[in-house]
């Protein structure tokens, strides 16, 4: 499943600069598994070195065939992909900062672009196809007037029932409001033996803060202010923190909820024991495996909303060009390939696919399978719903180290009774205003 990687990347060497024999040892770095590029000393092609971070068969294959598409179309090209596992690229990409050893594209998490963009370690793209890229990406990507990443998929989350819950506790329709979405929860208490709903209010669970982004949007609440400081301190975001914390403070999320991993609380849900859980297209894709006679009886209904509106979250991952394909001539060829994986080549197609994610090309989004059953729902959210957490706000730089040091902690203090709400927010307000220099 897609997840945010700040933990991972929020703290980056400082880079020094590029040089040819830096550009040599990320070409020395290609992996086996990857595609087979010609030695650029005894070639005329320019070589274009990938990393690609998924490690799954059909992700692998959907890049080979699209490298071999965009070869095959630039005929003047060779793209050399190396595979980094996630749990391997912050330190491959601290190493590489350090001796200038980079790739030239390569998969990155949406969360720390603007950070990397600050450093002046990426290059500015050129894209000539913007009109189906989704609005949330745009507000990760569009940087300073320019664009610094070509979107491949995208995820939010939505409401995933247990219909048979939610007849016996006397539930005709999915929520479309937070305040129906804890008189469902009220109702499943009161007339079943389930748990209502598996909310995450743990500090170190990356969906508390994708969770409970969607409410403080939706009553209003905006993580910045205008001149760039904390804009959480507001009978909003107070009015969410207290909604949000309830669900556990009330009994009607999973006992251990504040400090339980997402993998125990998607548990409880795929044994079949929560009427409700909120979250994205590759949990609900996985439980066709995981509990298929679960997976029959599961509806999906969008995220709800709040008096301000419907506010879900947007998280992905794009490609991204490195400041070393310019010191290594080729800035041109990693730009366009880059751009062709991302909406023409299939690269966003077969990772979606992979990963049972949504293409962030909205109009790839609307062909099958994203266009009919639970995935339309996840698909329409996307297009039209799905925004980052500092949305309206272009991503900063701190994100990557703000997202869960931050947000999640208000969240797990207000629900394990250790702080008030007007103290967490003050103490949440302190470390972004810290953080940003504010």
């Amino acid at each position: 499943m897609i997840r945010a990687r700040a933990q991972e990347t929020a703290r980056w060497a400082r880079s020094r600069r590029f040089s040819a024999a830096g550009l040599a040892a990320a070409t020395l770095f290609a992996v086996t598994g990857g595609v087979v590029a010609q030695n650029a000393s005894a070639s005329s092609k320019q070589v274009v070195t990938f990393w690609e971070f998924q490690t799954d068969t059909p992700s692998i294959n959907g890049f080979k065939a699209s490298i071999s598409s965009f070869e095959a179309s630039h005929p003047g090209i060779t793209v050399q992909m190396s595979i980094v596992p996630w749990s391997e690229q912050a330190q491959k990409l601290t190493t590489g900062l350090a001796t200038g050893a980079l790739p030239d594209v390569s998969m990155l998490g949406n969360d720390i672009v603007a950070e990397f963009v600050a450093e002046h370690e990426l290059l500015p793209l050129n894209l000539t196809d913007t009109a189906d890229i989704t609005p949330g990406d745009k507000l990760y990507y569009h940087l300073d007037g320019q664009w610094y990443g070509v979107p491949l998929v995208d995820e939010t989350r939505g409401v995933i029932y247990n219909k048979a819950i939610f007849k016996a506790a006397g539930i005709t329709s999915a929520p479309s409001t937070f305040a129906q979405l804890f008189a469902d929860a009220q109702a499943i208490k009161a007339k079943t033996g389930s748990i209502p709903i598996v909310l995450p209010e743990a500090k170190n669970v990356y969906n508390t803060v994708q969770n409970f982004m969607s409410f403080y949007l939706g009553y209003g609440a905006h993580y910045l202010n205008a001149n760039g400081s904390c804009g959480f301190d507001t009978p909003q975001f107070m009015k969410a923190l207290t909604l949000y914390a309830s669900f556990y403070k009330d009994s009607l999320d999973s006992p251990d909820a504040a400090v339980d991993p997402e993998s125990t609380l998607e548990a409880i849900f795929t044994a079949g024991q929560a009427g409700m859980i909120i979250d994205g297209p590759s949990f609900y894709y996985e439980l066709e495996a995981t509990n298929p006679t679960l997976f029959k009886e599961l509806g999906v209904a969008p995220i709800p909303a709040g008096p301000a509106g419907r506010f879900g979250f947007d998280g992905g991952w794009p490609l991204v060009v490195w400041k070393s394909a310019a010191s290594g001539g080729v800035q041109n060829a990693a730009e366009e390939f880059a751009e062709y994986v991302g909406t023409g080549g299939g690269g966003d197609i077969a990772l979606a696919k992979a990963t049972g994610l949504i293409p962030a090309n909205i109009s790839a989004a609307k062909e099958a399978p994203w266009n009919s059953g639970y995935l339309s729902v996840f698909t329409k959210q996307v297009s039209n719903d799905a925004y980052p957490y500092q949305y309206p706000a272009p991503e900063i730089p701190q994100m990557g180290s703000l997202e869960t040091d931050t947000v999640q902690t208000a969240v797990q203090s207000v629900a394990l009774g250790t702080s008030t709400v007007q103290a967490a927010t003050n103490t949440l307000c302190s470390a972004i205003n810290s953080a940003t220099g504010k």
